[in-house]
């Protein structure tokens, strides 16, 4: 029998056969006491949202996992696995974009044709837009090299 409670299907065995151990595969949790529990796809794409970002910096995999001080291999497992990572883990990815959380996680459907959280962009000039493009593929090392000399320049 197949019983939703809570957003998860649950397989409840009607001949007393449980599974001797839990495990997990593809989403599937089977638990000893006989349920079945299958994980609902999120709504939000992290490993999705993350690639975006890292693509539209022309950042390669290595770069993305050295700015955000997460092993590259631990990078890769979030992707072959299709894990998600923890929330501290998408805090450090989000320092490395130089980017908050509320950005990261913002509605990517709030503006059709509109990137999430790009209304004020429209207000600058061209020369702005260009810039703010440059900044958003620099390193944090080049970010902050890139501060110092607009101190000097002051």
């Amino acid at each position: 029998m197949i019983v939703r409670h809570k957003g998860i299907h649950h397989l409840i065995f009607a001949n007393g056969m449980f599974p001797e151990t839990e495990s997990c595969h593809d989403g599937i949790i089977i638990r000893k006491e006989g349920v079945l529990k299958v994980r609902e796809k999120a709504e939000f794409d992290v490993l999705a949202k993350i690639e975006r970002e890292r693509r539209h910096r022309n950042w390669t995999e290595y770069t993305l996992a050295k700015n955000s001080e997460i092993a590259q291999s631990t990078i890769s497992t979030w992707y072959r696995r299709q894990l998600q990572p923890s929330i501290a883990s998408i805090e450090k990815i989000c320092r490395g974009l130089g980017i908050t959380l509320a950005e990261f996680f913002e509605d990517e459907n709030s503006v059709a044709g509109e990137q999430p959280g790009e209304s004020w962009k429209k207000r600058m000039t061209k020369e702005q837009r260009e810039l703010y493009e440059g900044w958003e593929r620099l390193t944090p090392s080049q970010r902050e090299a890139l501060i110092g000399l607009i101190k000097v320049l002051e």
